[in-house]
């Protein structure tokens, strides 16, 4: 194995002394000869991917069929064999960007436009008059949702601080338990979005609110009762959040449009 050549010398990228196999200030690994070689590369490449792969399977699995179990996992402190909450939730919704053309945000929602009223309609299922709206339309507006996102997130988290308020009282914990579930909801949307629309919007609807309802149950713990009231207020906030929020994403689209 290539010895380190800079070992008790100064790290490379904040200086400290004392470097032997990793920097005690920074982490930064010592500079080894060779570590530029082919071999040695290809070594680093297979170690991250087949540790990373492991992670992101690991993770997808829990997410998928263990709801609520990132979450205590996260609270509890065990946090190393996991994808971290936020980039599990930027990965989430850049999938659905990516696989869900015509769809918006975590329960799927997408606008339609009637040509006959220039009425504009923001559901998951079409109206009585209505085309939905070209995939350009749709690409601008989720664009401009982007930014506005996390406000579900945050809302979600503070409805969720004042039901269990007295099971946890940290508003950063609820922001990650949001995280969690936005990231489940995704990736639901983005799986059932190439189906016919009658069939996925009850499916991330009542996917969505069935796997809030076991999340819910898992960590805080409490009785099917009232967690179910509780999961439903949850929803509720989502929905509306939501709504409220691609809508005025929209607004922002066509504006911006009008001024090109």
């Amino acid at each position: 194995m290539a010895e380190p050549h800079q070992a008790h010398e100064a790290c490379a990228s904040c200086g400290a002394h004392g470097v032997e196999r990793y920097c005690p200030n920074c982490g930064e690994a010592a500079v080894h000869d060779g570590d530029l070689a082919l071999a040695h590369l290809t070594h680093d490449f297979l170690h991250e991917f087949t540790h990373l792969d492991g992670k992101i399977w690991r993770t997808l699995r829990s997410l998928a069929i263990r709801p609520g179990q990132l979450t205590a996992e996260y609270w509890a402190g065990r946090r190393g064999l996991w994808i971290r909450p936020l980039r599990l939730f930027l990965v989430a919704s850049a999938l659905t960007m990516l696989l869900s053309r015509q769809t918006i945000g975590p329960v799927g929602f997408r606008i339609w436009h009637s040509e006959a009223t220039n009425n504009w309609t923001l559901g998951s299922a079409a109206p009585r008059q209505g085309a939905l709206i070209s995939d350009e339309m749709t690409h601008h507006v989720a664009s401009v949702y982007l930014w506005a996102r996390y406000l579900g997130l945050f809302a979600f988290a503070a409805v969720s601080l004042l039901l269990y308020r007295r099971k946890q009282a940290l508003f950063g914990a609820h922001v990650i338990s949001a995280m969690h579930f936005f990231s489940f909801a995704y990736l639901l949307t983005a799986i059932t979005a190439r189906l016919p629309i009658p069939l996925s919007a009850p499916l991330v609807a009542n996917g969505a609110f069935l796997y809030m309802l076991f999340m819910l149950r898992r960590v805080y713990g409490q009785g099917w009762g009232l967690t179910f009231l509780k999961c439903l207020a949850l929803t509720i906030c989502v929905f509306a959040t939501d709504a409220l929020t691609i809508g005025a994403s929209l607004v922002v689209a066509l504006r911006s449009s009008a001024g090109h």
